[in-house]
């Protein structure tokens, strides 16, 4: 059994704890080490918070 994550609420959090730090996302784009801000800005820049994102399984 998978734990459900709820999308909304996780960006909420993410945010607030970015703001509160004073973080952008590419600060946590780098700490993850990610190639693309996308899996990590995608839902604040597009509006799209809590709606599911494809990506490609490549």
């Amino acid at each position: 059994m998978f734990p459900t994550i709820d999308k909304r609420k996780t960006g909420t959090n993410l945010r607030r704890i970015m703001d509160k730090r004073g973080l952008t996302v590419k600060d946590v784009q780098q700490y993850l080490g990610l190639g693309s801000v996308r899996p990590v800005g995608c839902e604040k820049e597009a509006g799209s918070i809590g709606r599911k994102t494809e990506y490609s399984s490549h």
